[in-house]
């Protein structure tokens, strides 16, 4: 089937995204059910948020910024291995990850394997109910319920893969919480990757194209400045990135 494009204005704390409309040949799926990466791919998505800025406040949750909880969270910064283990809901999700490598703050031990709570993920919303429904065309119905993919103009880590990650950490109860600030995008992957611009016309893509991009982005100068900064990060955390 064939799918369309559009990019939206989209501003939430120190990042600004734009959303993506794209339909997918796969059915649709609710996000509980959900587990694997390979069930991303089943979803159909209509919307997908993609970076639209890259500044160096896209990556301010590295420099212990972000919108955090409240005064008990604090900044942590590690490399990990993501694993092949999802938990969605509709406003957020979880992803295993196994600690490669210790940088800053209340860190896991290297070897631990963790939750990651990411804010965002797969949300969906009557076109109606949708805050960016303007962008829509016009021929939805507003009865028509988007699935919306919502992780900052990244996409969800792939299994076997490191990443350079910055969340944030409290303790709650008897266990240590790790989950990402909302607002800027909040992993960086150690391999090189092969990202698809966004530039088809509309009605002639569908997510599939894209699902294996770290980034989705609508113009090369703006995946050459995401990759430019990324290569920073990883010079001063002395991690060795030699295919960027």
């Amino acid at each position: 089937m064939k799918a369309f494009i559009l990019l939206q204005a989209l501003i939430i704390a120190a990042a600004v995204t734009a959303g993506a409309v794209i339909r997918s040949k796969a059915p649709d799926a609710p996000a509980d059910a959900v587990k694997h990466f390979e069930d991303v791919r089943s979803i159909s998505f209509d919307v997908v948020t993609v970076t639209e800025m890259s500044g160096r406040k896209n990556f301010s949750a590295f420099e212990g910024g972000g919108w955090f909880y409240d005064e008990s969270y604090s900044p942590c910064i590690f490399v990990c291995r993501a694993e092949d283990s999802l938990t969605c809901g509709w406003y957020d999700f979880s992803q295993r990850v196994t600690v490669e490598k210790r940088i800053s703050g209340s860190c896991p031990a290297v070897g631990e394997a963790i939750d990651l709570t990411v804010n965002g993920g797969i949300h969906r919303h009557p076109k109606n109910m949708y805050f960016y429904n303007e962008y829509l065309p016009e021929d939805i119905p507003d009865s028509r319920v988007l699935t919306v993919l919502d992780l900052e103009g990244l996409n969800f880590m792939k299994p076997g893969h490191s990443y350079l990650v910055a969340c944030q950490t409290t303790v709650i109860g008897s266990s240590r919480y790790y989950g990402t600030p909302y607002g800027a995008p909040c992993w960086l992957d150690l391999a090189d990757n092969s990202d698809k611009i966004l530039t088809v016309p509309a009605y002639e893509a569908d997510y599939a194209e894209y699902a294996d991009n770290e980034f989705f982005c609508s113009s090369r100068k703006e995946l050459d400045d995401l990759i430019a900064l990324k290569k920073r990060l990883f010079d001063r955390y002395g991690l060795d990135a030699p295919t960027l």
